[in-house]
């Protein structure tokens, strides 16, 4: 059950990469070139943290700052390939992996360690019983 749930938290991370991929590999109609490349890794950085976040130490907090990433990069997509209201449209494409790393994620991380604290201070007050293992 434990594997499990660690899988269930790392969710959010997996489908930013996969997301991140579709954008990077499929949706260009030219050839993969280091531009592309250079676009996929830096996109992954904050979905990359929040794996290390889950894994090490709080998996909370990992799972809400890739949640909150991902939920950004889903909007970034719909702006950009969906419904593009300008031509400057695929800019956010750049600039979403920076406002993810500086305002999202943090603010995902925060409120999963704090929901992650929470757990943790009622268990140990005893108000909460505990999971099956």
């Amino acid at each position: 059950m434990k594997q499990f749930s660690r899988l269930l938290v790392l969710t959010p991370a997996l489908a930013g990469v996969l997301l991140q991929g579709y954008i990077a590999f499929v949706m260009p109609d030219g050839h993969l070139d280091a531009w592309l490349a250079g676009l996929f890794l830096y996109s992954c950085l904050p979905y990359a943290i929040c794996w290390v976040i889950a894994t090490r130490s709080s998996p909370l907090a990992g799972f809400f700052g890739a949640l909150a990433a991902l939920i950004a990069d889903m909007m970034t997509f719909y702006d950009v390939f969906v419904a593009p209201t300008s031509s400057t449209a695929a800019l956010g494409l750049v600039i979403a992996p920076a406002v993810n790393l500086v305002l999202f994620m943090p603010i995902g991380l925060i409120i999963g360690w704090c929901i992650h604290r929470g757990i943790r201070a009622c268990l140990l007050r005893g108000q909460m019983p505990p999971a099956d293992s």
